[in-house]
């Protein structure tokens, strides 16, 4: 599988040589298997899944809430809301880093990449840096709210069939199917089944097998034969 995104990481780990601070960014790893192990009884909650499974690579970051556009030392940080960021360290610093120059000269010229600092943990940028400039100045800067998530890198894919509770009998599940970034389903399909009420009941659907033994509107206890035929 070939993963395009991780060319923006390599060109962030080249920023180590080519600026004053030196940068190492959070390793892009496979992430290939499933939620529940077939033919062991699980429970789970209304809202929760109660079948995944996913074959993708992806590395830690965030994704920034805030616009991004302020001035600090001499240097314009343009950054807009949605953007993702790299999980990174930057002289030793954990921060996170946009994949692609947003950094300005006030003539205009790109300098290099952003990276932004929480020191205290508590979800909002509070400082930043361009680590290919040569003043290698860390400035305050608004704070900036974020969300950690994961960056997804490359193809792949991922599907959910979440528990959404029962009404007279009728059990409610959504299915969610995911490609590429992940950023909204590629396909969605709400269904329902009528189950037994004096014993278990099969479900099946796009090649899935679940034997469902009890399901109320706080929670669900089901056994997973196979997953949806891909």
């Amino acid at each position: 599988m070939r993963h395009p995104f991780l060319v923006f990481f390599l060109l962030v780990l080249m920023l180590g040589t080519s600026g004053c601070a030196s940068v190492s960014v959070a390793p892009v790893l496979p992430k290939v298997g499933k939620s529940v192990e077939f033919g062991v009884k699980h429970t789970v909650d209304v809202g929760e899944s109660v079948f995944s499974e996913f074959d993708y690579a992806s590395a830690p970051g965030a994704v920034l809430r805030d616009n991004c556009d302020q001035w600090g030392a001499m240097q314009h940080f343009k950054v807009p809301a949605g953007a993702s960021l790299l999980n990174s360290t930057v002289s030793g610093k954990p921060a996170f880093c946009t994949p692609g120059p947003a950094v300005f000269a006030a003539a205009g010229n790109p300098i290099g990449h952003a990276c932004f600092f929480d020191e205290t943990g508590s979800g909002v940028f509070a400082s930043v840096t361009s680590p290919e400039s040569a003043l290698g100045i860390v400035s305050d800067i608004t704070p900036l709210r974020y969300s950690k998530t994961e960056i997804i890198a490359g193809q792949g894919f991922k599907y959910d069939l979440l528990y959404d509770g029962i009404n007279n009998n009728t059990i409610h599940l959504s299915y969610r199917e995911y490609q590429n970034n992940f950023v909204r389903p590629a396909f969605q399909q709400d269904i329902q089944y009528t189950i037994n009420t004096t014993g278990d009941t099969e479900v099946s659907f796009k090649g899935a097998r679940i034997l469902v033994h009890n399901a109320n509107n706080n929670n669900i206890t089901y056994t997973v034969f196979s997953g949806v035929r891909r």
